[in-house]
């Protein structure tokens, strides 16, 4: 601890971290009392509103998870930008996704509430764009939300040129205008190893895609290797998702963040009207939560149409505390804001 902390000498000397092997281990050593306070796994959070002496709190972190839609071509990934900074023409397209009633349709095609209650455990919140509802004064609610209508998907398939073929179940470019006519609808889906809610989401998506005709290959990477072609933008579809996430997304999907190798706009989204909107909406005069939520709610409705990611849920984050802490006070932004508020209780 810092005596000499602006706000005040904390209560506690310290705060030991401990590193577990996984989340059944990290339940089981808050439940035994060999650590105060732990992230809790939703498929225990039944088990552990049972254990004494435990204070349990819930709310949705900043963070969402997604199926990032790749709209560059995946065999030639090029920047966005030239040197010189404008548009590149070598700047390709991908051959199924580029459309974005393709993407549309795949969002209709994906089952948000199945993966949250499969994954989550109804643990979350669906969402139809890129800002959270933690975000009230910016957020969007008047989006018409695009439940799951596999019906419709496929509807919207056969209008976007993308036809079944009644002998192997697999839809064909036939008059896309993005690819070859016959081209099949065949697409990679990648996540990482070994995170467990990822996994289970691939495999959902996998059959539920597939129920509407698209081939769906899913595989799970080794995190460097998946890191690697994740930002190196070599996939037509990842599941992967963001942290700490707030209305200003200029480093997601700006123009010149679509660099392969280097850049989080790893699924080369690019609209021309978008870029100033967020612009304007960080340099509004006066900056009042009004004018500028009136701007960020205008931006998602381009996301809405573009769909760059199927955005999937804001997770509601469940931490569990020790009673015999005080002082405590968890937040949507972090749990250790006011850790020089915390203290032990007397026994």
């Amino acid at each position: 601890s810092n005596p000499d902390y602006w706000q005040g000498a904390p209560y506690l000397e310290g705060i030991v971290w401990k590193v577990v092997a996984n989340v059944t281990v990290e339940k089981e050593m808050l439940k035994a009392g060999e650590t105060d306070i732990a992230g809790i796994d939703p498929k225990y959070l039944t088990e552990m509103e049972q254990v004494e002496d435990l204070d349990i709190y819930k709310f949705f972190r900043t963070a969402y998870t997604y199926i990032g839609l790749q709209q560059g071509d995946p065999n030639d990934p090029q920047p966005r930008l030239d040197d010189e900074g404008n548009l590149n023409e070598n700047h390709g397209t991908h051959p199924i996704l580029s459309k974005k009633e393709v993407r549309q349709a795949l969002v209709y095609a994906t089952d948000r509430t199945s993966i949250i209650n499969k994954v989550r455990m109804g643990q979350a919140a669906p969402l139809h764009a890129h800002i959270i509802p933690t975000y009230g004064w910016a957020y969007n609610d008047q989006l018409e939300p695009r439940d799951y209508d596999p019906e419709k998907a496929a509807q919207m398939l056969e209008d976007a040129g993308w036809v079944l073929n009644e002998e192997t179940d697999i839809r064909e470019c036939q008059g896309c205008g993005t690819t070859e006519d016959g081209t099949p609808m065949k697409l990679n889906l990648k996540t990482n190893a070994g995170n467990e809610v990822r996994e289970n989401i691939m495999a959902i998506v996998q059959q539920q895609w597939g129920d509407i005709g698209i081939e769906v290959e899913i595989v799970a990477m080794e995190w460097n290797a998946y890191h690697d072609v994740l930002l190196g933008q070599n996939f037509d579809a990842v599941i992967i998702g963001w942290t700490g996430v707030d209305p200003d997304n200029e480093v997601l999907f700006f123009d010149k963040y679509d660099v392969p190798g280097g850049g989080f706009n790893f699924t080369s989204f690019y609209r021309p009207d978008y870029q100033p909107l967020e612009l304007e909406a960080k340099t509004v005069e006066g900056c009042s939560y009004e004018d500028r939520g009136a701007i960020y709610k205008e931006i998602q409705e381009i996301f809405y149409d573009e769909q760059p990611y199927i955005w999937l849920f804001a997770p509601r984050a469940i931490t569990g505390i020790n009673s015999r802490i005080g002082g405590v006070n968890p937040a949507p932004w972090s749990t250790f804001y006011n850790i020089e508020e915390w203290f032990i209780k007397s026994e």
